[in-house]
């Protein structure tokens, strides 16, 4: 939302914007109206599955769609999947989203821990590398595979 709301008034057509989830209700909103072309997303969001039917539902909105892409590896995936497990947890909630129990009871883990508060001084490569051993399967296997 607050790169969106740094652009003029104008078309953005031919501009690509990347975020970590896919955009919610309200990013969607701004996307339609700053006229961007492409977003493209490390993870869905459970919590607004159904969003991209919208086109579908109004000609309006149809007109001004950007294409939506998922694009990322796993690890980032992972990773974007996460944050929003953490943050959650971290304010208080229960996370009812769809991923998967062994990433929630790591979202868990971080949260508990602070973890993640302290990895905010470091680039995201750095971050996925601190919790990447805990998201890559094992040669026994685990929920990742």
């Amino acid at each position: 939302m607050n790169a969106l709301l740094q652009l003029p008034i104008g078309d953005y057509w031919d501009h690509v914007m990347y975020t970590t989830l896919e955009p919610c209700l309200l990013c969607t909103a701004a996307l339609t109206h700053t006229h961007v072309g492409t977003v493209r997303y490390a993870a869905p969001d459970a919590l607004w599955a159904g969003v991209e039917r919208l086109p579908e539902l109004n000609e309006d909105v149809r007109k001004r769609w950007c294409v939506r892409q998922h694009q990322a590896t796993r690890w980032l995936q992972q990773w974007g999947s996460l944050l929003p497990i953490v943050v959650e947890l971290e304010r208080g909630g229960t996370y009812r989203g769809g991923a998967s129990p062994a990433l929630v009871s790591l979202g868990r883990e971080l949260a508990r821990s602070g973890e993640l508060r302290l990895m905010a001084g470091i680039s995201v490569s750095q971050a996925i590398g601190h919790v990447r051993s805990r998201l890559e399967p094992s040669e026994a296997g685990t929920a990742w595979r």
